[in-house]
């Protein structure tokens, strides 16, 4: 009689995911958990402690709701992957945070974050071959990526670094409309009711090579908690449009955010 060995089972590879962290400029805490590939959970922190945004937040309660969700402890983890590959001390300061939650930590791997919104949608996509554009406030330094992917494999194919961003440039419109950075889909939103009747070439414009912002219109040195972003320059810029907080929106008002949404397009 021949025996055969039955292989060894091998145990799913587990990977938990974070972002958020201790700085004002981080936002959106979120956790999730993925099992070979397999998405077993993902929570956001803000559904936990009822902050929205949980601006300076490290991921805490999300973190331990999706290992609950998933059935898995810290020590079935293989690896943590963080949103950031060019903060120093981004690594250290998540690895001493997991510690103080639950006494251990494993491996802890940076992953760029432009690559990290880049694998988000394509490996989620179903295409084989596709182009992948972010454009965002910054991340790594960059404010909009382009990507090829195929198979898979993601190759950076263009980066503009920050402060070029039309991220910025969004929320900088966007304060100036009343709103709060978090706000731009309220300016979508406006947009669908006005018409793209104002010029902003002189805050943002667009060559066929790539776009330009002005630095006038923004305050790059601003570490408000909500990261206020308009400058001296746009704060004085037509009286006429600038909208505070809880006061009535104008037509005056959908206009220029229609006129803000052109150009983001058009960039």
């Amino acid at each position: 009689m021949t025996w055969r060995l039955k292989p060894l089972a091998r145990r799913p590879m587990n990977v938990l995911g974070l972002t958020g962290g201790f700085h004002l400029g981080s936002c959106d805490a979120t956790a999730a958990v993925v099992s070979n590939g397999k998405l077993l959970a993902a929570v956001e922190e803000e559904r936990l402690t009822r902050t929205k945004h949980s601006y300076a937040r490290p991921p805490a309660r999300c973190m331990k709701s999706c290992l609950d969700l998933a059935g898995l402890s810290i020590a079935d983890i293989d690896v943590v992957t963080i949103y950031v590959d060019s903060y120093d001390a981004a690594a250290q300061e998540m690895r001493e945070h997991i510690i103080s939650l639950f006494g251990a930590c494993p491996a802890i791997q940076e992953v760029n974050h432009h690559r990290a919104h880049a694998a988000s949608t394509y490996y989620a996509s179903g295409f084989d071959d596709a182009a992948v554009v972010n454009v965002d406030w910054s991340g790594d330094q960059v404010s909009t990526s382009i990507w090829h992917g195929r198979g898979n494999e993601l190759e950076l194919i263009e980066a503009i670094a920050r402060p070029n961003s039309l991220g910025i440039f969004y929320s900088a419109f966007t304060q100036f409309l009343g709103f709060e950075r978090g706000d731009e889909y309220k300016v979508m939103g406006l947009s669908s009711y006005g018409q793209p009747t104002i010029d902003l070439r002189g805050f943002l414009n667009v060559s066929d090579e790539v776009y330009d912002l002005n630095p006038r219109i923004f305050d790059s040195k601003s570490r408000s908690l909500y990261q206020l972003v308009l400058g001296p320059s746009l704060k004085k810029w037509r009286p006429d449009l600038r909208r505070h907080p809880y006061e009535p929106v104008t037509q005056a008002h959908k206009d220029l955010a229609a006129s803000v949404q052109a150009a983001f397009e058009t960039a």
